[in-house]
């Protein structure tokens, strides 16, 4: 399935209004979360970190970019994770390591998409 960065999500929301966890990045996150295949959520925080978090809140890994993110990062159809904060990063989805970055893109407040082709877009 190919949700192309539509705000929709496969997965259900709670039935009940009760907090289940909380999860403290340390700074502020501006970034909106996207989910995994997994259930594992992604997203970035204004110190410059991506996290991914289980779905019982506990940390799976941390990457720093030193730079701020308020872009919503993207997820390929072999798991990868795109951010964007004046480069592009591509992440592995188990680890958090870095798969490869191009700079100078000057897209730091464009979110990537991927569209059906799998094809990945910035602005």
């Amino acid at each position: 399935m190919i949700i192309n960065n539509t705000g929709q999500s496969p997965f259900n929301g709670s039935a009940t209004n009760t907090t289940r966890w909380i999860f403290s990045a340390g700074r502020t996150v501006v970034s909106s979360p996207v989910i995994g295949s997994d259930g594992s959520i992604y997203f970035g925080s204004t110190g410059g970190d991506v996290y991914a978090v289980n779905t019982n809140g506990t940390l799976i890994w941390k990457y720093s970019i030193y730079h701020a993110i308020s872009s919503t990062p993207a997820i390929d159809s072999d798991g990868s994770i795109y951010v964007a904060n004046g480069n592009l990063y591509s992440l592995n989805p188990s680890n958090g390591k870095l798969n490869w970055i191009c700079n100078g893109l000057n897209v730091d407040k464009s979110s990537p998409s991927i569209d059906n082709r799998y094809h990945l877009h910035w602005k």
